[in-house]
């Protein structure tokens, strides 16, 4: 763990702040981060303060913890805990009908190859890719179709945001895919971010704008996907601030969700909030195309697609119908009434903590979960009051759960052995043969594409 003085030089940045009663500069105590106070002052009198905005005082004197020289340029953040100079610009309001407003719109065979590639990628690489908005005006010729739709994806949003705001040298989509066979871990609870930032320094930069484009519904023997849920909560915020309202997407193919890069979310296996599906229904897998928009800043340690990777997804399309050269011919654009309106459901006072079988435990990230890590991620579960009615959908296939009076969720605190019994419940919801079914499916998809690309190492 690196010290926060080298991202922020003397910027204020939300982090974790300790206190060195041992130091003192000028009759008063040092202000550090979290690295410093376990390293630079381990022998020393620190204590926790709290949660806010600082920069360290250990770093700025050149501690060990901190080469200020290395520094690739120094990180604002504004007072909302954005890239400074964004707040002000367009974010998908919460819990309206804008976060559904678009469709992917394309033709058949066009989703057909785009959906092949996702697999395709899933089989080489769980990592995530850049495409830097100073190369989307170039010549798209050779880009995979996934590049393509990461493009149609950051331009949508990007236009709205506004010229004024977007420096196309320091933005850009940072984009990957999710296919989830029947039987595999699901997707807990997680903060979108750049990850090489939190993995060196303990600190949450969060994108613009985070998306989430369906490619399938997904449904097998009656059991359908799972959605998307999205929290009214930021990071910043103090674990026992209340939650008053969330987000409830179902998959539906070309469905697009965009809402505040900063909120937290998750697809959990908790088949309580599943759509109930008939047994009839089609698709066997859930794949999902997912797209961070940042503004003004690229994440830390991200590349984008080699030309081997690009070469071989070119390769994983519908024969005959899609060439690298030709223009697929999708974008965002207005979709059908039942997917792009939310339904509200408004609780009043009915989330009592009473109501104890109305209520669901969702674990954070975990080891098993996709993109998963940290240990200390077992101490915290969210508590969600989940009303009947998101699972049936009629005429739109989004909700809203909200109540002015009590809140819908919290998080909470997790003993040792609540948490694992949160996490056992969680993959209680899939097949006991997660290994073999994830194997069979992907040899079947690579059996379909008649590619060798699958079984490739990711570079």
């Amino acid at each position: 763990t690196r010290c926060t003085f080298e991202l922020s030089g003397p910027n204020l940045l939300h982090q974790d702040i300790y206190v060195c009663r041992s130091c003192q500069e000028s009759g008063q105590q040092l202000c550090c981060c979290a690295a410093c106070a376990s390293i630079c002052h381990a022998e020393h009198d620190v204590v926790y303060l709290a949660q806010g905005k600082a920069y360290c005082d250990c770093g700025s004197g050149g501690c060990s913890c901190c080469d200020i020289s290395a520094a690739k340029g120094l990180l604002a953040l504004d007072e909302e805990g954005r890239i400074a100079g964004t707040s002000g610009a367009y974010i998908p309001q919460f819990g309206s009908d804008e976060a559904f407003a678009h469709h992917l719109v394309a033709e058949a065979s066009v989703l057909d190859s785009l959906r092949r590639q996702s697999v395709a990628l899933a089989g080489l690489s769980k990592e995530t890719f850049w495409l830097s908005a100073s190369e989307l005006s170039e010549e798209a010729a050779g880009r995979c179709l996934l590049e393509r739709a990461a493009a149609a994806v950051f331009s949508y949003h990007a236009e709205r945001i506004g010229p004024d705001v977007v420096d196309p040298q320091l933005s850009g989509a940072e984009f990957w895919v999710q296919v989830k066979a029947p039987g595999e871990p699901p997707i807990d609870l997680h903060y979108d971010k750049d990850e090489a930032v939190a993995e060196d320094y303990g600190l949450g930069i969060f994108p613009q704008v985070s998306t989430v484009t369906y490619l399938t519904q997904g449904r097998v023997d009656g059991l359908a996907p799972s959605p998307t849920i999205v929290f009214d909560h930021v990071a910043s915020e103090p674990v026992d601030f209340p939650i008053m309202r969330y987000v409830v997407s179902h998959p539906r193919v070309g469905k697009h969700l965009a809402f505040d890069g900063r909120y937290l979310h998750a697809a959990p296996a908790e088949s309580a909030v599943r759509e109930h599906a008939e047994a009839e229904a089609a698709e066997a897998v859930r794949v999902t195309f997912l797209v961070n928009v940042w503004i003004n800043y690229k994440p830390r340690r991200l590349s984008s697609l080699s030309e081997a990777m690009r070469d071989g997804l070119n390769r994983v399309v519908v024969s005959g119908e899609i060439s690298p050269n030709r223009d697929p011919g999708f974008g965002l654009r207005p979709g059908a009434p039942s997917s792009n309106s939310l339904e509200r459901i408004e609780l009043g006072e009915s989330p009592t903590l009473e109501s104890e079988d109305a209520w669901r435990t969702l674990p954070f990230v975990t080891a098993e979960a996709t993109w998963g890590i940290g240990e200390d991620d077992f101490a915290l579960g969210l508590r969600m009051f989940v009303p009947d009615g998101i699972r049936i959908c009629r005429e739109t296939t989004s909700f809203l759960v909200e109540s002015d009076a009590n809140p819908v969720a919290f998080l909470e605190s997790l003993e040792e052995e609540e948490a694992e019994e949160a996490e056992d419940d969680d993959e209680a919801e899939d097949d006991d043969d997660d290994d073999e079914q994830h194997d069979d499916f992907f040899e079947e998809e690579e059996e379909n594409y008649g590619d060798d690309l699958l079984e490739k190492e990711a570079p």
